[in-house]
């Protein structure tokens, strides 16, 4: 069976290519891991009247993050389950670069098939780009989708796919 890690950032957007991981690979032989990498808790403690004893700790933190992603990503895997595929979450904590690329190698990662907002010049250099770097980087196949205007796919067609 095929591993297809799916990046999700959270967004709505990081969502788009699953439509199109489901009309390009065979649910009967593909294993989709949905992946979701967060910032790594702090321990917090609430400085407010009646509050003054209440820390919430990091693991606490955690499983908060955990369970909201499987609750938010539920209706997504029932839609790839109900096609046929296998699929599973997963939850990492720390930077998404070097986390992605650590879940590549240690999973055995088959293809990574992820949505890229192709920012350039500035903006890229402001906000960094994961997609770039894994392209650049993985040692696996990559799928990157991209829109190029925010009303695309009108004919249902993706505006442009990218394979590496």
């Amino acid at each position: 069976m095929n591993k297809v890690l799916i990046p999700i950032d959270g967004s709505e957007f990081s969502l788009q290519i699953l439509g199109y991981v489901t009309r390009f690979l065979a649910p009967s032989d593909t294993h989709l891991i949905l992946l979701y990498v967060a910032e790594e808790p702090g321990l917090v403690e609430i400085a407010e009247p009646g509050f003054e004893d209440l820390t919430i700790y990091v693991d606490e933190a955690e499983a908060s993050i955990r369970t909201n992603f499987a609750d938010d990503i539920l209706p997504q895997m029932r839609a790839l389950e109900k096609a046929g595929f296998t699929v599973s979450t997963e939850v990492r904590f720390g930077d998404p670069i070097s986390e992605l690329e650590n879940f590549i190698e240690v999973e055995a990662i088959d293809l990574v098939a992820m949505t890229t907002h192709g920012r350039t010049g500035l903006n890229r250099m402001v906000y960094g780009s994961v997609a770039q770097h894994i392209l650049q980087h993985a040692t696996v196949p990559v799928m990157l989708y991209r829109t190029f205007s925010p009303d695309s796919s009108k004919d249902g067609l993706p505006d442009r796919f990218e394979f590496a």
